[in-house]
């Protein structure tokens, strides 16, 4: 039998379907909470506040936060980092938010934002990506 995850691969690589450690119930909780990594959770409110400041201020200059970017700023500023991949998922976390933002069929706008993620090969991007191959194969009415 094949899995959501499978079918959604398949979809996105245009082929057969492959084999996938995701499988659907990891898919779904995916979806509910799209990052899925419990040590973010141990990262302190002060420190997920300082990431997201600096990302809103990259963001307000029309500057996509990169974990680059946003380690750079930090440590200008002297401020505490999380690990480069807790990073990532931070960042992650507010990728997703603006995701939920975007009008659902305005792919150009589905386009842009997935070529600004943080961290392209996250599951959300792959997510997106077979998202938008359904938008453009198959238009909504």
């Amino acid at each position: 039998m094949v899995s959501a995850q499978q079918l959604h691969q398949q979809s996105v690589l245009g082929g057969a379907a492959v084999e996938s450690p995701w499988d659907d119930e990891r898919f779904l909780t995916l979806l509910q909470d799209p990052i899925g990594d419990p040590r973010l959770d141990d990262i302190p409110d002060t420190t997920r506040n300082q990431v997201s400041q600096i990302a809103n201020a990259l963001l307000a200059k029309h500057i996509e936060p990169t974990v680059r970017r946003v380690a750079a700023v930090a440590r200008e500023l002297e401020l505490p980092l999380p690990e480069p991949d807790l990073l990532a998922g931070l960042l992650m976390e507010i990728w997703w938010i603006r995701f939920n933002e975007i009008v659902p069929d305005d792919v150009e706008a589905l386009q842009i934002h997935l070529k600004g993620a943080p961290a392209p090969d996250h599951p959300c991007c792959r997510f997106l990506q077979g998202l938008i191959h359904e938008l453009t194969t198959h238009p909504p009415l």
